[in-house]
């Protein structure tokens, strides 16, 4: 069974490709190659393969929200601390090294699958959090 930690960077691997591909398909809907309709198709499937494999909840209706650069970034965002709250949660907080340094708390759960997200907050240098969704 994988880590809850390499659940984590899966996913955000996964995430990150996705953005990139998104971006690719937007430019090519606006150089006139490839119709909105299509590419909003190609980037759900994507975004539900992810999300039926990462993350515990069901896939929401639609998602077509990403970055560019990348929101998601196996590159800089780094694990700083694991905690196990029980037996089938664990909190890993991580650290992205670019722009604001965000911090961010993920909350994993174990499944008969195995490690499944299914919580992301955001902290922010005054203290407060909130939900920003997986």
């Amino acid at each position: 069974m994988d880590t809850p930690e390499s659940v984590l960077y899966g996913y955000i691997a996964a995430m990150n490709s996705w953005e990139r591909k998104c971006t690719d398909l937007d430019k090519r809907c606006k150089a006139g190659e490839l119709e909105f309709e299509e590419a909003d198709e190609i980037s759900h499937g994507g975004f539900t393969q992810i999300h039926q494999r990462f993350v515990l909840h069901n896939v929401p209706a639609h998602r077509n929200c990403f970055s560019d650069p990348p929101e998601y970034d196996p590159t800089t965002e780094k694990i700083m601390e694991v905690r196990r709250v029980g037996e089938t949660v664990v909190e890993i907080d991580t650290l992205d090294d670019r722009h604001f340094k965000h911090h961010y708390t993920y909350y994993l759960t174990l499944v008969s699958e195995g490690w499944k997200l299914s919580k992301k907050v955001r902290h922010r240098k005054d203290g407060t959090e909130y939900d920003i969704g997986l």
